[in-house]
């Protein structure tokens, strides 16, 4: 959004505004012809200019061991932990009241595995991810969850020039604190997923 004067265009910043800086870095180690290890370290900061409760630090870390079990046949194993602090919202209690001297603090852990099939024309993957949700913020209960999703995709290449990609997941997403009001039992979410691609 932005104001003419002339042929100069002046922008104005507005509540949507998202300045986002990201620092990331990865090590890899081949100890094996087979086995490769990959250690990524990642540092962000999204500031929203006119919301300073928006703003916040991510810091993640992650490690990948892949192994070519054989020419067709790979395996993926992995681990990341990522902590987003924000800069000047606070944490609140149950209540909603504010907990004095506490920034509000997300963290989150993922194990994911993995197994690639590959063919001359033909790639397929079968994946499954877990993670589960820590906030310090009690009334946020929204971000305590754990998540459990099973994927996988079809890749097919026709010709030189053309492919075509399949895939499909399902994700069961389970809230550790937060419940349904009128059964009064711990909500449940399912997602399934169909998606189809032509490459060119």
């Amino acid at each position: 959004e932005g104001k003419t004067f002339g042929e100069i265009k002046v922008y104005e910043i507005t509540d949507a505004n998202l300045w986002a800086h990201i620092f990331s870095g990865t090590f890899q180690v081949q100890p094996h012809q087979r086995v490769r290890l990959d250690l990524v370290g990642e540092y962000g900061l999204l500031n929203f200019p006119r919301h300073s409760d928006s703003s916040f630090f991510d810091r993640r870390v992650k490690a990948e061991v892949r192994l070519a079990h054989t020419s067709w046949l790979i395996h993926r194993l992995g681990w990341a932990y990522q902590f987003r602090e924000y800069d000047t919202r606070g944490a609140r209690d149950s209540a909603g009241d504010r907990l004095a001297g506490l920034v509000r603090e997300d963290q989150r852990h993922t194990l994911l595995y993995e197994w690639q099939m590959r063919f001359p024309k033909t790639s397929v993957r079968i994946g499954v991810e877990g993670y589960r949700n820590f906030s310090n913020d009690q009334l946020e209960e929204f971000y305590d969850w754990d998540d459990l999703r099973l994927r996988g995709s079809l890749t097919r290449a026709f010709g030189t020039k053309w492919a075509g990609v399949l895939a499909a997941s399902q994700e069961w997403k389970h809230y550790q604190k937060r419940s349904v009001p009128t059964i009064n039992v711990a909500e449940r979410d399912i997602l399934s997923t169909l998606a189809g691609s032509v490459l060119y």
